[in-house]
């Protein structure tokens, strides 16, 4: 595992594409993992630990949004989603911004 600035990246160092270890899964700093292979392809011992990881980076994320104030959340996503998926949410007139903030959370939490 190494972080490479957006996330930790796994890697199989038993095989070379490129001249690079084998790229076999990401974990976003949201703790969302995004396999690039399957999974059967991966020990079992090094599944644990991919997940396991996962978890530590999702709960580190956690404690930081939480102590962010609404608007700031809110500003964090309006930066990293696309509009494409925020119009769906941003342009609700039946919803307080509140409500969106809840909303779009939900949401952005799944994306890596």
């Amino acid at each position: 595992m190494g972080c490479l600035g957006n996330g930790i990246t796994c890697c199989n160092k038993a095989i070379e594409e490129n001249g690079d270890y084998k790229d076999i899964a990401h974990i976003s700093s949201k703790g969302n993992i995004k396999f690039y292979v399957n999974e059967s392809y991966i020990p079992e011992d090094a599944l644990v630990t991919i997940r396991e990881t996962a978890r530590l980076e999702r709960e580190k994320f956690l404690k930081y949004w939480i102590q962010l104030p609404p608007i700031k959340q809110y500003e964090i996503m309006l930066d990293d989603l696309p509009y494409s998926i925020l119009k769906d949410y941003i342009h609700k007139k039946d919803k307080t911004l509140s409500e969106k903030i809840v909303d779009l959370t939900g949401y952005y939490m799944t994306q890596n």
